[in-house]
């Protein structure tokens, strides 16, 4: 992994991670974070400029956009301005990719951040096709798709959101010929007051997962489960998404830790702690949402900050070791603060366990009140498999 840092501007933080192996598809994750205090107007003129100039630098352009993520102070009063930007638009045909936006707002002076992905061939152009919300890429012959921001606010609770979700879900799953249990491979579901309504996302889902034949004997998905918020107040539940279209036998690994972590079925959640999905010549390992817990599902150094990072971080070790991979592999992370008065601290950690790695901190409620940071990630990892798909 390589890792690579602009300094365009004085007030953008710019951190890029690049990855390029023997298949030729180069792979780019580009974190923004504004350091200096501005409207979010001005912030977003920031981070427009640099990453024009990042991609300048880097020899990329927007066809080779797949997905970016907005994490945004104040998402109901900020909307319209990201609209205004080509780059931020929820019209994927504006955009040239995936637009997610969450009301998750960043630490320090910055009311918006962006975490992009990028990904282009060299030789023979990828398809990538556009649609409502959602990107599909081509790199060779697997399809990826992408998509961002479903939601339905005909239902007032959180339990009956998530069944309107996953229906949306699949029929735009059918429309690729694509399942939940067989293409699936990561979620992000982002609650409004995820202390009161989560129960009602874990409830729906796991009643869901059962009936589609994901249960702890078969697998679940990696996924992250988070305090977020959208454009409408009305909406409880938002869920981004990442699908493969015909997974080749063994191409999908579910990764565990049990001597670490605990399964997550034990305190009644149905997700994967990894997944890891290898290809000829690398094998990306997909880090869910991930806090200070034991082997037992009991929270470690509770109350303690500092303590829970560390365990964390040890946590993503295992998780990483258990997939072949390490830190150095690591592509991005996004730390959660349920505590923004802990942004000074998880900076310097973050800055010490994770150097290089392009990394955003918000302020985001775990799903645990008692849970004070989670870290989520990606890491490519160089392989020699040549049974498996190329990328």
């Amino acid at each position: 992994m390589e890792y690579i840092t602009f300094d365009f501007s004085s007030n953008i933080r710019i951190s890029v991670s690049k990855f390029k192996n023997k298949s030729g598809t180069e792979e780019y994750h580009l974190t923004f974070q504004p350091l200096n205090y501005a409207s979010a107007g001005r912030q977003l003129s920031w981070i427009h400029a640099a990453y024009k100039d990042a991609l300048r630098e880097l020899g990329l352009d927007n066809q080779s956009a797949l997905f970016r993520r907005f994490l945004c102070s104040d998402l109901v009063n900020q909307a319209d301005l990201l609209e205004g930007f080509d780059f931020s638009s929820s019209d994927t045909a504006r955009a040239g990719c995936a637009v997610s936006k969450v009301c998750q707002p960043p630490c320090g002076e910055a009311k918006v951040c962006l975490w992009a992905y990028h990904a282009v061939k060299h030789g023979s152009p990828a398809a990538k096709q556009l649609g409502s919300s959602c990107v599909s890429f081509t790199p060779d012959k697997q399809k990826h798709l992408f998509c961002a921001s479903l939601s339905s606010t005909e239902a007032e609770s959180s339990y009956l959101q998530t069944y309107a979700v996953f229906d949306d879900l699949a029929g735009r799953l059918e429309a690729n010929s694509m399942t939940l249990k067989d293409n699936v491979v990561r979620t992000w579901f982002y609650v409004q007051n995820v202390d009161g309504n989560y129960k009602g996302l874990v409830d729906a889902r796991r009643e869901i997962f059962e009936k589609e034949g994901l249960t702890k004997d078969t697998h679940f998905i990696a996924s992250t489960g988070i305090e977020g918020a959208w454009t409408d107040p009305a909406c409880k539940v938002l869920l981004d998404y990442y699908a493969i279209d015909k997974p080749a036998e063994g191409q999908v690994q579910y990764i565990s830790a049990p001597e670490h972590l605990s399964p997550t079925h034990i305190y009644g959640v149905t997700f994967e702690r990894a997944a890891s999905i290898n290809y000829a010549d690398r094998i990306h390992t997909l880090i869910s949402g991930t806090a200070s817990i034991d082997k037992e599902g009991e929270i470690v150094h509770p109350g303690d900050f500092e303590g829970q990072f560390d365990r964390t971080a040890e946590n993503i070790d295992a998780l990483l070791k258990a997939a072949g991979s390490s830190r150095q592999n690591l592509a991005a992370i996004t730390a959660y603060l349920r505590d923004p008065s802990d942004s000074v601290p998880a900076e310097r950690l973050i800055e010490s366990c994770f150097p290089g790695v392009p990394s955003l901190l918000v302020v985001a409620p775990v799903c645990r009140p008692g849970w004070l940071v989670e870290i989520e990630g990606v890491a490519v990892t160089p392989a020699d498999q040549p049974d498996m798909p190329d990328f």
